[in-house]
């Protein structure tokens, strides 16, 4: 799936996107990040610029680990995502409200199991 800049600058990028320690798939409605503790929602296309950067909002679910509340929801906040895409390379900064951000390197079609935190 090469993703050259003239697809970038198609009206979203859609697909599954895979990493070390995240995945990421995205349609015409948004997408879901799903790393580590948690996992955050894209409610809104992701539409690059004509250089193959993003910048998105997203909602980022913490779920805690070890037994826990079966009727309480997963705290969440308010995160910021920006990305470059380059060729079939993402390379993503998540950061979520009040907190440092992370950096992701996917590659488009790569799919992994996500083990959780336990």
């Amino acid at each position: 799936m090469a993703l050259g800049l003239g697809h970038a600058q198609a009206a979203s990028i859609s697909g599954a996107w895979g990493g070390a320690t995240a995945t990421l798939t995205l349609d015409g409605q948004g997408g879901r990040l799903d790393f580590g503790c948690g996992y955050a929602t894209l409610t809104s296309p992701v539409k690059p610029d004509s250089k193959g950067r993003f910048k998105a909002t997203a909602t980022y679910f913490l779920e805690p680990t070890g037994l826990v509340d079966a009727d309480k929801p997963p705290a969440q906040v308010k995160a910021r995502i920006e990305g470059t895409f380059t060729g079939d390379n993402l390379r993503l900064s998540f950061r979520p409200s009040g907190a440092a951000p992370q950096t992701l390197d996917l590659v488009a079609g790569k799919r992994r199991k996500l083990v959780r935190c336990v």
